[in-house]
């Protein structure tokens, strides 16, 4: 398992941006509100090629084991 960072850049003006890596999916998302509390106001996200080809992975595990259970 690749290993997790969240990566927090605060700009002048106190705008947090947020860059994750080695998360699956929506996890990140999870992982960044855990992080700084359910009170943040998430602006933009912008999902990278990691994240989607995580999800593909992880469907991709789904449909094997239904087929082989």
């Amino acid at each position: 398992m690749p290993e997790q960072q969240i990566i927090l850049t605060i700009d002048e003006q106190g705008k947090i941006n947020a860059k994750t890596e080695g998360f699956q999916g929506d996890s990140c998302i999870a992982a960044v509100v855990e992080l700084l509390g359910e009170q943040i106001n998430i602006n933009n996200i912008k999902k990278t090629d990691e994240y989607h080809q995580s999800q593909t992975v992880k469907a991709a595990n789904i449909v094997e084991n239904k087929r082989g259970g």
